[in-house]
């Protein structure tokens, strides 16, 4: 691995510095309740359950990839159901661990519920030491007695979300930074959820690839701490009012009209394009993407087939990295917002970054730095 390629994990003064967007950091905990105006309580997964002697039984992931996965089991009885879940990941479910619940019915339908607190380990890194945090699930079980052979699951909820609070340049009011989850799996990254508020007056949750509006102005995550710990925005220009977005304005509507020929060409391997760029005086494009990623796709379509771009990249090498590969150039103890471009010169010194969508113009201009 070459040494440049650490230039990679750390933010770094750019040699040519572009004008700087201000980026805001805030500390986030978790919570539960209520908030009006928000839907902060997401839908999980379907758990499947075994019949055995002992009962229904199932498991779920929850936390980071490692952790152990969660049991649950449901034992029926004619008053109460009995409903228990491994909250230490021990493998035993200790006395502790069970809960009775009277079964309920609801258009012929047999139902029973319950709310538990899980708590999600968190390793220690960046400085922080190793620790927990609480989970809060509602799960619920449905039975329909004219079905006896349908497949029994377990319907896991989400009760709680992240919360911080900022001071945004220009306001006078203190602004409340939500991420809910979308995915329900306890980490967080740009498929979950979120929204700048006072709670007085409430805006809507949007994705995490989106920007989220403040007073008139639009904000963009910049990075999401995957255990929910922090998150870092900036204060972008969209192209549009609040209103006209409203109004359902196409954000795209000149990438897509741009004139296009033949796409760019990326490369894979980041350490033969740095070589090549030494060797021949020629910078590095590295867009950094994920499968899931809907703006990545959006700007492969629209951006890196545009002739402005392709023209503009003349004198770069251009290389795609997965954010998400094993022992990717990105940092493992911060999930980014992609798509992320960075603009190297051949030691892997940093020049530019761009994060999350960017047009036709906004490309072509940045490969110019």
């Amino acid at each position: 691995m070459l040494p440049a390629f650490v230039a990679l994990l750390l933010p770094q003064q750019p040699a040519v510095p572009p004008a700087p967007r201000e980026s805001i950091t805030v500390a986030l905990a978790p919570v539960t309740g209520n908030r009006c105006g928000l839907s902060l309580n997401a839908s999980g997964p379907e758990v499947p359950l075994q019949r055995s002697a002992d009962g229904l039984t199932g498991s779920f992931v929850l936390g980071p990839p490692d952790a152990p996965r969660i049991a649950v089991r449901l034992r029926q009885g004619g008053n109460n159901d009995e409903f228990l879940v491994d909250r230490n990941r021990d493998g035993v479910f200790g006395d502790d661990e069970a809960m009775l619940v009277v079964p309920q019915e609801r258009n012929g339908m047999r139902c029973t519920g319950f709310t538990t607190v899980l708590t999600i380990p968190v390793p220690a890194g960046g400085g922080r030491p190793a620790a927990e945090r609480p989970y809060w699930l509602y799960c619920t079980f449905v039975e329909d007695p004219n079905a006896p052979a349908a497949r029994p699951v377990l319907c896991v909820h989400r009760r709680g979300w992240q919360e911080g609070t900022c001071r945004l340049p220009g306001v006078s009011v203190t602004v409340h930074v939500v991420v809910t989850e979308m995915s329900v799996d306890g980490m967080f990254d740009q498929r979950d959820y979120w929204s700048l508020c006072t709670f007085a007056e409430t805006a809507p949750l949007v994705p995490m690839e989106r920007h989220a509006w403040f007073g008139g102005k639009a904000y963009r995550p910049v990075s999401i701490d995957p255990h929910g710990r922090s998150i870092t925005f900036e204060q972008i220009d969209p192209g549009l009012t609040e209103a006209e977005q409203r109004a359902g304005k196409d954000l795209r509507a000149a990438d897509r009209e741009a004139a296009r020929g033949r796409p760019l060409a990326f490369g894979r391997d980041l350490d033969a394009a740095l070589a090549a760029a030494r060797r021949r005086g020629l910078r590095v494009l590295v867009y950094v993407q994920t499968a899931w990623c809907e703006p990545c796709r959006e700007m492969e379509q629209l951006v890196f087939t545009a002739d402005d771009v392709v023209s503009a990249a003349d004198n770069v090498i251009a290389v795609r990295v997965d954010g998400e590969r094993p022992g990717g150039p990105l940092p493992q103890d911060a999930a980014r917002v992609y798509p992320l471009l960075l603009l190297l010169d051949g030691d892997g010194n940093e020049l530019g970054r761009a994060v999350g969508y960017q047009g036709v113009a906004a490309v072509a201009q940045f490969l110019q730095r």
